[in-house]
């Protein structure tokens, strides 16, 4: 057992890992371990103790089984193993900033694109803007611009989110942006299409969500798109039937709007950036925010 910890730590040292976490019942058991090998008189009564493998999180390349003795017949084809859940989120930090670099650093150690249930593409696409902001928008999933960027809600979708909130009279900047899946979801031969993630795909990234929400506690949640609500709040949520409506998250107000990708290919276009106008109004009436009777009729 012991050469085989040897050689599982030096094939993820060959591989640039330097550094590596270990809960403290992973501890308690290679002290033991430890001592029986090293001071043999002192452990007699000791039962023997099973070495466990690294936690999956800080295993780049390798799933537990690779603890394991290797096959002895060499043609025996490799077996993907089902990749375990991610470790339980902390957050740690002073400020808000330093607590969203820690959920996005244990985005990065989960490595949520190699599990099993999901298609996921390596590079993290996290979020952008104001920890501080009193609105946080939701989008979708990383696209082939957001990927690039490595920041949601870019590209021409994102150009029109800006000029949605410019003519609310904030900007970018101003604002939380975040999506419920942190990884832009693969397809074979992929260059610049996209497509929706799976609600595995989602449920593997939505604690990290739900945890921004809690550090940036802001005054309202907007999700644009039916995808998103139906993704964070339930499929049985549809934006026909229930449109123009506050909702609940936590005690939080929560909106829901079409995505901006939907105003750059309707054929009503004035109609549907209305809804969405009103939308924006609700927000601003609920934050205060001074509303001039130009900005009341837009889009009428």
């Amino acid at each position: 057992m012991a050469e085989a910890l040897k050689a599982y730590l030096k094939n993820l040292q060959a591989k640039g890992v330097s550094h590596l976490s270990l809960d403290e019942d992973s501890k308690k058991h290679l002290r033991t371990f430890y001592r029986q090998r090293n001071h043999p008189q002192q452990t007699e009564s000791l039962p023997p103790v099973e070495v466990l493998p690294l936690p999956p999180s800080h295993s780049p390349s390798a799933p537990p089984s690779a603890m394991a003795a290797p096959s002895s017949s060499p043609s025996a084809a490799p077996q993907k193993a089902k990749s375990p859940s991610p470790l339980p989120l902390t957050i740690t930090g002073d400020t808000p900033d330093q607590k969203i670099a820690a959920i996005k650093q244990q985005a990065l150690e989960a490595r949520l694109y190699e599990h099993a249930s999901v298609q996921l593409r390596e590079k993290l696409c996290f979020s952008t803007g104001n920890t501080s902001a009193d609105i946080m928008i939701i989008g979708e999933a990383p696209g082939h611009q957001e990927e690039l960027q490595s920041e949601p809600l870019v590209g021409p979708a994102g150009q029109m989110l800006d000029r949605i909130l410019k003519a609310m009279g904030i900007e970018r900047t101003e604002v939380y942006l975040s999506n419920i899946c942190k990884h832009r979801p693969a397809i074979p031969k992929q260059t610049m299409n996209n497509r929706k993630p799976s609600q595995a795909e989602v449920d593997l990234c939505l604690p990290y969500l739900k945890a921004e929400i809690e550090v940036i506690k802001p005054k309202c949640l907007l999700l644009l798109g039916e995808t998103v609500a139906q993704s964070f709040l339930g499929e049985e949520f549809s934006l026909s039937s229930s449109p123009e409506q506050w909702l609940d998250y936590d005690g939080i107000p929560l909106r829901v709007s079409s995505h901006p990708s939907e105003l750059l290919r309707t054929q009503h276009a004035n109609q549907t950036k209305r809804k969405v106008w009103e939308d924006m109004l609700a927000i601003m009436e609920l934050l205060q925010m001074p509303i001039t009777s130009k900005q009341r009729g837009y889009f009428q």
